[in-house]
């Protein structure tokens, strides 16, 4: 489909469907790490994964930097006739990648266990999630890789394959789960290698587009290298802060549950609940990532008619999925913890509360995700920052700090839902005053 003609509602729906899928099916790597391991090892398993948490955060967040941010330099110059320079921006994306990962690689392995015990372990937990990475330890550049080349083939027209990487990948996750975990009693060691094998296949069919008559990413020299890959950080760094401080903040959710509330129970809610957290963040990014490419060629060819109408699209399926997810939330809390943990009494009576507090952050998150999307894509850098920044780490850090010291720690609880919508009231002003200027 031409990004520059085609009928938007239709561009949408090729680009949404796709994308919601690989989201969806991205988070079923650790959606159903987290039901084996909390049906296998109980809470103390569910509390594990709440610490290897920030570890996915990590890895993915630097993908998304690297490769939202080349692929949206690269859509824009290929929407204003620059397919050369789109194809640099492609090698110095994938090059910078390919050594950050590397780096990342390594320094991960040497602090792995220091690294658990920072994002919370304590003495029991900490065994529990060393089984685990020990598989991630040995794979980790497969997981920021498939990240980075995901975006880059999405935006070269091939957003059904990428939908079919993740569906494989995530297909084999719970197969391998569910024999590794229980029939061969590999525990939650088994879950880390189902995870790891599940990322391996991914990779391994998005290479393939590659080999594609239709692949338009094509390897040239990556001249002016540093300007480029300034130019693509600045881009990217709005989707990396979502991921990234979203990893700070489960580590500083674990630390204040240790610290507050004392309690493994917690912990372990906590657990399920990182996990649903990202299970819906990742719908809002795939609705982020459907307009996208849309908006970003669209305003290399100067078309703010378009920009505007996919915008619509985007907010309209956000609020939809707000109410749906938060309505699930407030009325069948209990439900959902028992899919996750062979969950005691004493656990459900601190998880109903819990959950119905924090799925009311749903309603304003995803059109602050959103809005990180279409500002980054508008080329309002600061914009897109500043909102990631709030909702990522700097409200959220200031409230998960604050409500507990000043109001006892049963507050900590309503972090997120006061973040989300103070964020949101900051994103609405920068986006009226985007519109002002634009009309003026």
């Amino acid at each position: 489909m031409d990004l520059l003609s085609t009928d938007i509602r239709k561009l949408y729906a090729h680009y949404l469907f796709p994308s919601l899928g690989s989201a969806l099916v991205i988070t079923i790597y650790s959606l159903v790490d987290t039901i084996a391991v909390g049906q296998s090892a109980g809470p103390n398993g569910a509390a594990a994964m709440a610490v290897i948490g920030p570890v996915w955060s990590m890895m993915i967040s630097f993908g998304l930097l690297l490769g939202i941010g080349g692929a949206a330099m690269m859509s824009m110059r290929r929407g204003s006739g620059k397919e050369q320079e789109g194809r640099r921006y492609f090698s110095v994306g994938i090059l910078a990648a390919g050594v950050f990962t590397l780096f990342l690689w390594g320094f991960f392995n040497l602090v792995a266990e220091d690294m658990l015990v920072f994002f919370g372990a304590d003495a029991e937990i900490l065994p529990l999630a060393m089984e685990y990475v020990f598989w991630v330890r040995l794979a980790l550049p497969v997981f920021t890789m498939a990240t980075v080349l995901a975006a880059y083939i999405r935006n070269d027209g091939a957003p059904g394959l990428c939908m079919a990487a993740v569906v494989t990948g995530g297909l084999f996750n719970v197969v391998g789960d569910w024999l590794f975990v229980f029939p061969l009693g590999m525990g939650i060691s088994g879950a880390g290698l189902a995870t790891v094998l599940g990322q391996a296949i991914q990779m391994g069919i998005l290479c393939t587009h590659f080999l594609s008559k239709k692949n338009g990413l094509h390897w040239v020299r990556p001249t002016g290298f540093f300007r480029a890959l300034g130019e693509i950080l600045r881009l990217g760094v709005s989707p990396f802060l979502i991921d990234f401080t979203n990893g700070l903040l489960i580590c500083l959710f674990n630390i204040q549950i240790v610290r507050c509330l004392q309690s493994n129970d917690a912990l372990s809610v906590y657990g399920v609940v990182c996990t649903l957290v990202a299970l819906i963040q990742a719908l809002y990014n795939g609705v982020g990532q459907a307009i996208q490419p849309i908006i970003s060629s669209n305003l290399g060819a100067k078309q703010p008619e378009r920009i505007r109408a996919a915008l619509g699209q985007g907010v309209r399926t956000v609020l939809l999925m707000g109410v749906v997810v938060t309505a699930v939330g407030l009325l069948f809390p209990r439900q959902l913890i028992c899919i996750f943990i062979r969950a005691t009494e004493s656990v459900l009576a601190v998880g109903e509360p819990v959950f119905r507090i924090h799925f009311l952050a749903f309603l304003p998150m995803g059109l602050n995700i959103l809005c990180g999307y279409y500002f980054q894509s508008m080329l309002h850098t600061r914009e897109g920052m500043t909102v990631s920044l709030l909702r990522g780490i700097l409200l959220s850090g200031t409230l998960i700090l604050l409500l507990p010291a000043l109001l006892g720690g049963e507050m900590i609880w309503w972090t997120m839902p006061i973040t989300e919508a103070l964020t949101l009231a900051v994103a609405a002003v920068f986006a009226c005053r985007m519109r002002k200027n634009a009309a003026t």
